[in-house]
C-alpha cells in the first residue's frame, strides 16, 4: 500500500486516479466543492456497459439536472462564460 500524500493548493487544479484505494481530508472550516471528471478508459465487458449506463443514469439525474438549469439561468442572467461574483 503506498502511503503517498498529496495536497491540494488554492488556485490550482489537482487530478488523481481514483481506482486507486484513497482517502480525503478537509481539515478547515471551508465548504469541500470537488469536480468529478469522468475519463474514458478501456473497460473489459460487461464493465464497459456497466460504466456507460452509470455515466447515462447520473447525467439524467435530478442532481445533476438542477445543475444544468442553474447554469443556463446564471448564463441567461449574465451571460456566457461569466464566473461568479
Amino acid at each position: 500500500m503506498d502511503s503517498e500524500v498529496a495536497h491540494w493548493e488554492e488556485g490550482r487544479g489537482f487530478v488523481f486516479d481514483d481506482t486507486y484505494r484513497h482517502e480525503v481530508w478537509n481539515d478547515t472550516d471551508e465548504e469541500r466543492v470537488a469536480l468529478i471528471i469522468d475519463f474514458a478508459r478501456p473497460l473489459p465487458f460487461p464493465l464497459s456497459v456497466l460504466n456507460a449506463a452509470v455515466n447515462w443514469m447520473f447525467g439524467r439525474s435530478g442532481y445533476i439536472q438542477d445543475i444544468v438549469e442553474n447554469v443556463q439561468e446564471w448564463n441567461r442572467q449574465t451571460g456566457p462564460g461569466t464566473t461568479g461574483p
